[in-house]
């Protein structure tokens, strides 16, 4: 059975790969859906053992358990995150028997591309996933505000369900799509900085803070460059401005981050930063959790 073209990038994709930096380093983040073959789950197996054993680093392998926040047209089986040292090593992957085999039992996917934290942000967060967890947890909360349920870039409450459910105490991997408003668009009106700015600044160093110090971990920030699989071949648009992958000790630590007073007093920045999200609750291989 040959290779189905909707699996592999367009001419036009390929393109836009082969014009990045050459020594660069390149976060793919894969989205699948996976056939229900006999062989499918023996060919998965056997890539992800070849994975942890060889280039490109696998960040992470993980089954999508639900969809967090946001609407999506796809429903993905798991969610791998690899860094790849540049253009050409992907280019390489993408023409291996490996990646050929894993098409091969796949219905669908989707692949983003992302550019890696420089190496000094690298290290802050490397010393950040060290110190914080040490400090105290942020307090929990009463209540979740009825704002906070509404959908969009919120949870709705039958995505909140998901979290309050009786479950097994284990990590989870929350991979976030971010897309940022041009300016930021407060309540009360403009303050002169942009959707980037407020999110970071007002909102995502508070959320840090929490998760941190909650025993989570950030597994990876990356700066979105385009899709190379999936979009219908294309590479116009800024469909996104960043990924965030984040681990947690278990869902319980989710929705105690939510109800912290803190927490919430932040979530002004994000609302008026934040334009569309789409934050996927996934369960990673043992061997990619703290």
């Amino acid at each position: 059975m040959g290779q189905e073209t909707h699996l592999l990038p367009s001419n036009q994709q390929m393109k836009a790969l082969l014009a990045l930096p050459a020594g660069r380093p390149l976060l793919l983040q894969y989205h699948w859906r996976w056939l229900n073959s006999a062989d499918s789950q023996q060919t998965i197996t056997e890539a992800r053992a070849i994975l942890r054993r060889q280039p490109p680093h696998c960040l992470s392998v993980a089954t999508v358990e639900a969809l967090a926040i946001g609407e999506a047209d796809k429903r993905w089986s798991e969610i791998w995150l690899l860094e790849f040292s540049g253009p050409a090593e992907v280019e390489a992957h993408l023409a291996s028997e490996l990646f050929e085999r894993l098409c091969r039992v796949a219905s669908d996917l989707e692949i983003v591309v992302a550019t890696p934290p420089p190496p000094r942000m690298a290290r802050i967060i490397r010393w950040l996933n060290r110190v914080l967890p040490w400090l105290p947890a942020p307090r929990s909360g009463d209540h979740l505000p009825a704002e906070l349920l509404q959908g969009g870039i919120n949870p709705t409450p039958q995505q909140l369900a998901f979290f309050q459910e009786e479950g097994p105490q284990q990590p989870i991997h929350m991979f976030n799509l971010l897309k940022f408003h041009e300016r930021a668009q407060y309540v009360e009106g403009e303050r002169n900085r942009s959707g980037r700015r407020a999110y970071e600044d007002g909102y995502g160093r508070v959320a840090m803070d929490c998760f941190l110090r909650l025993g989570g971990r950030i597994v990876t920030l990356g700066r979105y460059r385009f899709t190379l699989v999936g979009n219908d071949g294309q590479t116009e648009g800024n469909h996104w401005d960043e990924i965030a992958v984040i681990e947690y000790p278990g869902r319980q630590q989710f929705t105690h981050m939510i109800s912290n007073p803190r927490y919430q007093a932040a979530l002004e920045h994000r609302d008026a930063g934040l334009q569309r999200t789409l934050v996927w609750c996934t369960s990673p291989a043992a061997e990619y959790s703290r």
